[in-house]
């Protein structure tokens, strides 16, 4: 299983990669294949025999197992280019949360959990309020990172089941998608609560969407999203 810090290392692109070239050893494979058979079949014209029989007899099981390891390929191939996307992805969005977290002046720790950087100083009857959301905020993030970083093993260990067996079950790559789109979901009410904390930075007061953004309702609707998928 692939730890949070493990998957703040990873390259998505290298998901998405994998399944070509593997298709495209699939091709190689087959190519060579027939240019072996060619080989073969041209010996007919000059060689008859016992020995002639006993080169055909090798070859066609030769080409047999080659044809078994290129459907092997094509299938686990398909496998990566179906789910390999959808890994990418999910790696992709969790590092950029994660990132998007510590620039809006947060620390991540590797568990994942997250906490306010600093406390607010600023003055006046809104700071308490400030510093009440920032915990807020960090105890939302702290449960979505949880819930990405969960969808991700999940879709590390299907994909691995996966291309062991040489099939994907049907309709198994749809129902991780439709899951991911109720994270990505949290994701934006945790996004908005950023954006809203950049622009208190840089202006030093409480910019008015805040309460639509930041609202009890909003955030006890992310925590019920991120429940549902960090159990």
């Amino acid at each position: 299983m692939p730890s949070y810090q493990e998957v703040l290392d990873a390259d998505p692109a290298e998901f998405e990669s994998c399944g070509d070239e593997l298709e495209g050893a699939a091709g190689e494979l087959s190519s060579g294949r027939e240019r072996y058979r060619s080989h073969v079949d041209d010996t007919d014209a000059h060689w008859s025999g016992g020995d002639h029989e006993r080169v055909r007899e090798a070859a066609a099981s030769l080409e047999d197992e080659a044809a078994g390891l290129e459907r092997s390929l094509g299938e686990r191939a398909a496998i990566l280019k179906t789910l390999g996307p959808a890994l990418a992805l999910a790696v992709e969005t969790l590092q950029h949360t994660d990132q998007e977290l510590r620039d809006a002046g947060y620390d991540v720790d590797p568990s994942p959990q997250v906490r306010p950087r600093a406390p607010r100083a600023e003055p006046g009857p809104f700071g308490p309020a400030l510093a009440a959301l920032d915990e807020v905020t960090a105890e939302t993030a702290t449960v979505l990172l949880k819930m990405m970083h969960r969808a991700v093993v999940v879709m590390d260990e299907t994909m691995a089941r996966a291309l062991e067996a040489g099939e994907l079950p049907v309709g198994l790559a749809q129902v991780i998608l439709d899951e991911w789109g109720d994270i990505a979901e949290a994701a934006d009410v945790v996004r908005g609560r950023l954006t809203e904390t950049a622009l208190e930075d840089q202006y030093g007061t409480a910019a008015a969407p805040r309460t639509m953004l930041t609202s009890g309702k909003a955030t006890e609707t992310a925590l019920e999203i991120a429940a549902r998928f960090a159990r």
